[in-house]
């Protein structure tokens, strides 16, 4: 693997030495990543130790963040030379593009897309179906149920504002030239570190009743870590200016990141919030830290009076699958469409099994602890199993005719009974799509040095028997526990183990079966937040 680097610890020793009268001469140890890199450029780049001539179409790839790749250089060298194809880890997902109105937001792609075909290097589509990584409220929104919003935001959502207080609209307040709406968001920009009222926005005031529970929602992110903090004022309004309790551990302030987070806070459980209240509105407050910019979906925006709407989210009457499919046929066909000069596969379908019930399809029915992210589009199909068929259907009508479409799961090589049951639900799709539109079949794999060389082998025997294409998706090992230095002893255990796992992939996988391994980040260092398995010393 070729990586070109200069020591900051050299160029800080040389320039040191010039500014010297006299000459000085230093023994020092040779720094260890200096060792390793100087051991790695004796290899040429890992790409080219594929023979194309037995294995034409195999695929040797990574799985980064945009960011990794775009943004340092010594990160995108070593993608680019030793990689053939590239899967982004998050920027691909529905939660990523679609926007607080159902709009697709391209503009984070267009940076990989504008040097890809110089590159020479192809994307793996990541991924289209899945139950987390959505935007879950704007998928809720289409079933609405008997809710009714306190809030107005009609106006909001068009970025109208009014200067003062007002029964019906959306109010700024400090900051008022750095608060605006864009693409469905409330977009709130703190430019100094003032105070948290130094950036504000008020939400219309609306009457209440004293004796009821009022449910506060939204949906937010920054672009870098921040705080926001909710206040109320009111006739009547008892201790508005405390704020309000997030968590049980976390009073009056909320950490905001990267990552949408749904918040959802009740109002008045005891009664004595709104105890002579006849009127309330909330405030939305962050200046407290400087250049940090907040997005707040609009439509996520609700204030909803509890003891009037008890029959809140009841969609028996909705037709749940027709909604879903035009849903599901807007974003694959934008996406996919959009996509098509750059990508050549696609996993259409992500982590459809489930654990506990290997033969079964996941569901969220009856689940109670609901990420903000989370949306199970197979619980809206009358028959929960043709959501996978409907979403390769569209994905074979809008993606490139050459590309290859995949199913993607975890735990194949521990839970083979999971592995069996990932490739018959594949018969299934084939058989109700009346030919075989799934192409191939990708086992995620990751490992730790615990895992069995009998199931690895045994996992590729009960994919290549299906007759798809087999891909290792995202390969990545663990030497042992987290926050635990690893000895020699688990290196080793973690080196054999990737060979172990590379091997049993060509012996067992015909080549007109291999379609390629892909790793999962060019480190597993969970400090240099490049790897999903953070905590974990390097290896």
């Amino acid at each position: 693997m070729k990586n070109y680097v200069m020591s900051f610890f050299v160029i800080l020793l040389i320039t040191f030495c010039a500014c010297c009268e006299e000459t000085y001469y230093f023994q020092v140890d040779k720094p260890e990543r200096l060792a390793i890199l100087e051991q790695l450029n004796q290899y040429d780049a890992l790409k080219t130790y594929i023979d194309k001539s037995v294995n034409p179409d195999f695929k040797l790839g990574i799985g980064v963040g945009l960011s990794e790749y775009t943004n340092s250089v010594i990160a995108h060298k070593l993608i680019i030379d030793n990689f053939d194809e590239i899967t982004l880890g998050w920027e691909m997902k529905h939660g990523a593009v679609v926007q607080a109105d159902g709009s697709l937001d391209f503009s984070n792609l267009d940076k990989l897309f504008e040097e890809i075909p110089q590159a020479g290097t192809s994307i793996f589509g990541h991924t289209l179906i899945w139950h987390t990584n959505q935007n879950a409220f704007y998928l809720n929104s289409l079933f609405p149920g008997d809710v009714t919003n306190l809030w107005v935001i009609t106006g909001l959502s068009g970025g109208t504002f009014s200067s003062s207080l007002t029964n019906d609209n959306w109010s700024k307040r400090g900051g008022a030239d750095n608060v605006s709406v864009e693409n469905g968001n409330l977009v709130m920009k703190s430019v100094n570190a003032g105070g948290l009222w130094d950036l504000e926005v008020a939400s219309p005031r609306v009457a209440v009743n004293r004796n009821h529970k009022y449910q506060v929602s939204f949906t937010i992110k920054s672009d870098k870590p921040g705080k926001l903090r909710n206040t109320f004022e009111g006739d009547g309004v008892t201790d508005a200016w405390l704020g309000v309790q997030y968590t049980p551990a976390d009073f009056g302030d909320l950490a905001t990141t990267e990552e949408w987070k749904e918040v959802s806070y009740v109002l008045n459980e005891d009664g004595g919030f709104l105890a002579n209240a006849t009127n309330l509105n909330v405030n939305f407050l962050c200046g407290e830290i400087a250049d940090v910019t907040y997005y707040i979906q609009v439509n996520s925006l609700k204030l909803i009076d509890l003891d009037a709407n008890t029959n809140a989210g009841n969609t028996d009457n909705v037709d749940k699958e027709t909604i879903i499919t035009e849903q599901m046929e807007k974003w694959i066909s934008e996406m996919v469409t959009y996509c098509r000069p750059y990508t050549r596969a696609w996993d259409v379908v992500n982590e459809p099994m489930d654990d506990g019930q290997p033969d079964e399809l996941k569901t969220g029915i009856g689940k109670t602890d609901m990420a903000a992210d989370e949306f199970y589009w197979q619980d809206y199909f009358d028959n929960p199993k043709d959501y996978a068929v409907k979403a390769f259907q569209l994905t074979r009508r809008y993606a490139n005719e050459s590309d290859k479409l995949f199913i993607n799961d975890y735990g194949l090589e521990w839970n083979l009974d999971k592995c069996r049951g990932l490739v018959e639900y594949v018969k299934y799709i084939d058989q109700k799509a009346g030919t075989a539109i799934v192409d191939g079949i990708g086992t995620q794999m990751h490992c730790n040095i615990a895992l069995s060389h009998e199931n690895i082998d045994e996992m590729f025997k009960i994919l290549v028997a299906s007759g798809k294409l087999v891909k290792i998706s995202e390969l990545d090992i663990t030497a042992g526990e987290a926050h635990v230095p690893y000895t020699e002893e688990e290196l080793k255990k973690q080196a054999d183990l990737y060979q172990y796992i590379v091997e049993s992939y060509f012996r067992h996988v015909p080549k007109a079966q291999r379609y390629g391994i892909f790793v999962w980040g060019i480190t597993d260092s969970g400090d240099q937040n490049t790897s999903w398995l953070n905590g974990h010393e390097q290896c």
